[in-house]
């Protein structure tokens, strides 16, 4: 279960109200995350997995993030691989990163000829180090 979802909300505006308002997970979302918390099944996991798992990360759920990351690593590809990798290092999701970083390493030309590529060149330094350090140390294997 989630640590987040069972904080103890005794002295909040929730908790006085009965009403909690999640406005940063679309609807769609956060019906598929509900049912997975009450279920521990999700059924249309290719349609939600990069939402569930930004939503799985915020809520710290870790089993579905889990789950996320194996579904999202199962569909990169050349177009999405550098979106890919920006989502799973925004949100820790270190199999999904490791995943990725092997993609684009062994598709490095292909890859970088991408617009994702150039948000990550231009958005985020640190991850394109990161990237720089995998792939050298694939050279040297």
């Amino acid at each position: 279960m989630s640590s987040v979802l069972c904080f103890p909300h005794t002295d909040t505006k929730e908790a006085r109200t009965n009403v909690v308002k999640i406005e940063d997970i679309d609807e769609e979302t956060l019906e598929a995350l509900l049912q997975f918390i009450y279920t521990d099944k999700i059924h249309d996991l290719n349609n939600f997995a990069s939402s569930l798992l930004i939503a799985a990360d915020k809520y710290n759920i870790s089993r579905l993030k889990s789950l996320c990351e194996q579904k999202i690593a199962e569909s990169i590809d050349v177009s999405n691989a550098a979106d890919v990798l920006v989502l799973a290092h925004l949100h820790e999701a270190d199999k999904l990163k490791t995943a990725t970083l092997d993609f684009v390493c062994e598709n490095m030309k292909s890859v970088s000829e991408t617009s994702g590529w150039n948000r990550i060149t231009e958005s985020h330094p640190t991850l394109m180090s990161k990237v720089l350090v995998a792939m050298t140390s694939r050279l040297r294997t």
